[in-house]
């Protein structure tokens, strides 16, 4: 089958016209944006690679000026400042524009040429790339008025690339501190509802010592009047409060769950946590952080300061009268005081019994065929049950905690109105209060106290983010590799050279898995690994992606230290297919353009056909867009290490590394991912880890691995023939003896 016939079956089976098979628009507008944008950053001293600068960044805003505006602040050194074409300044450059009526058209403007007296504007269309110098007027002219100045960043221990360095708890109280006039307003409007609330005790005093006793009834009107308007602006007030709360609530959620994110997903693999269960249940406690600033929890925080201005009326009013509801609000608090201990230490263990209860709820879910396929629901049913049980006594113990402060408030809270009303009454017998104060002091005397009564809730939630906060802050201080970006090397080009030298290895301090390993490749070098399982194959191959730091030695890329390198340059110029397929849930087309979603149709469906796939997406009805399910449900392991190698291979990199790449294939199609894969790796460096003796048609240098060390490297031939007479001790000769007949290895886990 031709290319192009192929191309036309590919695009029928997927739903796609012929119209659609070249480049979609939306991937070639952020191509020229995204052009404008590197050329940009490069005039203002930051140059990097299209992989460096759209690391991380969602897909659906690779088109989008806030989104390019976003991808440059997350690089560390440079920032953005949005302009009007009014504002320009010389000293603004360089700068980007879009150019007038033209979605698909973006320039820079690069800076003031005195001898033209004109700008040089550098232009990235449909139509290419061009130079241009355009007078003021012109500029005007052709541009939208919006502009976008990039400039390096002033160096000082705010800057973006802090929070990276520093902890969750930072980023907190740096958003905290950005939300400031948004609090402040917030605290004011808490001010005036709290003055607000005088109004009705004030009113019922004045109606029982001055209305009623003289019957002045227009006074009584006048007063009602006047509490009806007090109530109406307190109404407004509270949902102008509410809504304050609730968007100072949401940017904490949007922008600190992204950075959250961001940072697992950017985390060293050895410093990874060893449960993804425990990890799921920690950053999942970021809701208890979120929840502590809703409107219900800050508003009754807010409260409790206020609870004082309550007390000074009171205090005017009835006198003495305000010893007794301060001597309830000292008693509350010494007693709240006194419980957060217990509470704090209960939430600490309810925090890890929820971890352990969700790593055994993922780790099912997970492995439910293994575990079916073995009968061991009564195992895990067994460790959920323990942890269900560990869970709630924690959970009855915290909130008889909880509890008790509630009731002993509601307690308090009713001997307080009662020793109000008894002191009262003297007081009246004395001539010393009058009734509408002792009534306005009762009233008053609630209000206070109510408070106080939230405290048990305050105490429990303000716990639980402590504790959330901590895990959160101790998580975000692990390693990632976004740490000093803008210092890490470029490849500088293609992968042409790779080197070992003394290189050791093991995992979290474990023994060595590789031990003073010593290995060169070059550009068209096609090698070979063959070994016993365990003997540090997979281990190697994952070095050469970054996946861990060597003990000992060195590993060189193009003469660069690999943990020098950026890492999303590197990687995506690697083809890594490893021993266990990862799917994720999503189309077919999406889990192939994972690596490289801008690439063009020409270059998915040449990946397609490389793969082996193309008899899938021409039969399916769904072509292309067929549903994959989680881990690549409705898929053979064959299918998957297709999908796996199509996705790859998508952007035609220069590094290829294979982990026993047909483990899970029919003869028939392993051999034609043979053909195909020896057709595109002539100029390529290919490193290939197998059992299988078929796969060693694609090299022609053979190393032979044992117990962590490199015990054989040299021509195919001649390490097999030595295999053969017994003159290398590998322990293994899985390879050799496959070749005599012995069909398929045995998949190896390293």
């Amino acid at each position: 089958m031709s290319h192009n016939s192929a191309s036309s079956s590919y695009d029928n089976a997927a739903n796609v016209s012929s119209a659609e098979a070249v480049e979609p628009a939306q991937v070639a507008v952020s191509r020229y944006l995204q052009n404008a944008y590197l050329h940009v950053m490069a005039l203002a001293g930051f140059a990097c690679s299209r992989e460096v600068f759209l690391h991380g960044l969602p897909v659906d805003e690779r088109a989008s000026s806030s989104g390019m505006m976003r991808a440059v602040h997350s690089q560390g050194k440079l920032q953005c400042r949005q302009m009007d074409l009014a504002d320009l300044d010389k000293a603004a450059l360089p700068c980007l524009a879009q150019l007038k009526g033209s979605d698909e058209a973006w320039l820079v403007i690069e800076r003031y040429d005195t001898s033209r007296c004109a700008y040089s504007v550098k232009i990235f269309s449909s139509e290419g790339e061009g130079q241009a110098y355009w007078s003021e007027f012109e500029l005007k002219e052709k541009i939208s008025a919006e502009l976008v100045s990039v400039f390096p960043k002033a160096h000082t221990s705010s800057s973006l690339d802090q929070p990276r360095r520093s902890g969750f708890a930072s980023w907190m109280w740096q958003e905290l501190r950005a939300l400031s006039s948004v609090y402040r307003d917030i605290i004011a409007a808490t001010l005036l509802i709290n003055v607000f609330a005088l109004a009705a005790p004030l009113f019922v005093m004045n109606v029982y010592d001055r209305v009623v006793p003289n019957q002045a009834i227009e006074t009584l009107w006048v007063l009602a009047s006047g509490l009806v308007l007090v109530i109406v602006f307190e109404l407004l007030v509270k949902l102008l409060r509410h809504v304050f709360l609730e968007q100072a609530g949401k940017r904490l959620d949007l922008v600190l769950s992204s950075k959250l994110f961001s940072k697992v997903l950017n985390i060293r693999l050895e410093e990874f946590p060893s449960s993804v269960g425990s990890l799921a249940s920690q950053v999942k406690e970021f809701d208890s952080i979120k929840q502590f600033f809703t409107a219900a929890t800050m508003t009754a925080l807010a409260d409790v300061p206020f609870a004082i201005i309550f007390l000074l009326v009171i205090a005017s009013v009835g006198g003495q009268l305000a010893l007794v509801p301060l001597i309830a609000a000292a008693f509350l608090l010494l007693y709240g005081y006194v419980v957060h201990f217990p509470i704090k230490k209960v939430v600490d263990l309810m925090q890890q019994a929820a971890a352990e209860k969700n790593s055994v709820l993922v780790e099912s879910l997970s492995g439910i065929e293994t575990i079916k396929s073995l009968n061991a629901q009564g195992r895990q049913q067994g460790l959920w049950e323990r942890a269900l049980v560990r869970m709630s006594l924690l959970g009855v113990r915290a909130k008889h905690l909880t509890d008790s402060v509630s009731i002993v408030s509601a307690s308090v809270m009713q001997l307080s109105t009662m020793a109000i009303v008894i002191v009262g009454v003297y007081q009246i017998e004395q001539q010393a209060l009058s009734l509408g104060a002792l009534i306005a002091c009762v009233l008053l005397s609630s209000r206070a106290l109510a408070p106080m009564s939230q405290i048990a809730n305050l105490i429990s939630q303000y716990q639980q983010a402590r504790s959330a906060l901590k895990g959160l802050d101790d998580l975000s201080r692990r390693d990632d590799e976004l740490e000093d970006i803008s210092k890490s090397l470029s490849l500088g080009g293609k992968i042409t050279s790779i080197e070992m030298r003394d290189l050791s290895f093991s995992y979290s301090g474990g023994p060595k898995v590789l031990k003073d390993i010593n290995l060169s490749l070059n550009a068209g070098e096609k090698v070979g690994i063959i070994g016993k399982i365990g003997s540090g194959k997979s281990s190697l191959l994952r070095l050469l992606l970054g996946f861990g730091r060597a003990d000992a030695g060195q590993l060189l890329v193009n003469g660069f230290e690999v943990q020098h390198l950026n890492a999303s340059e590197l990687r995506s110029s690697i083809a890594y297919v490893p021993q266990e397929i990862t799917l994720f849930s999503g189309s077919l087309r999406e889990n192939i353009l994972m690596k490289a979603p801008e690439v063009s149709q020409e270059a998915l469906l040449k990946a397609v056909e490389l793969s082996g796939l193309s008899e899938l997406v021409q039969t399916h009805e769904m072509g292309l867009d067929m549903t994959i399910g989680e881990q690549g449900k409705g898929l053979s392991g064959g299918q998957r290490q297709c999908v796996a190698i199509a996705r790859a291979l998508i952007n035609d990199p220069d590094l290829l590394l294979f982990d026993e790449l047909s483990s899970s294939m029919d003869n028939q199609t392993e051999q034609m991912i043979i053909n195909n894969i020896r057709n595109i790796s002539k100029d390529k460096v290919l490193l290939l880890s197998t059992h299988r003796a078929s796969l060693l048609a694609l090299v022609d240098r053979i190393i032979v691995m044992d117990q962590g060390k490199i015990v054989a490297d040299g021509p195919k031939e001649s390490v097999l023939d030595a295999l053969k007479r017994g003159l290398i001790q590998a322990g293994s000769q899985s390879a050799h003896n496959d070749k005599q007949g012995h069909g398929k290895g045995g998949v190896s886990n390293d």
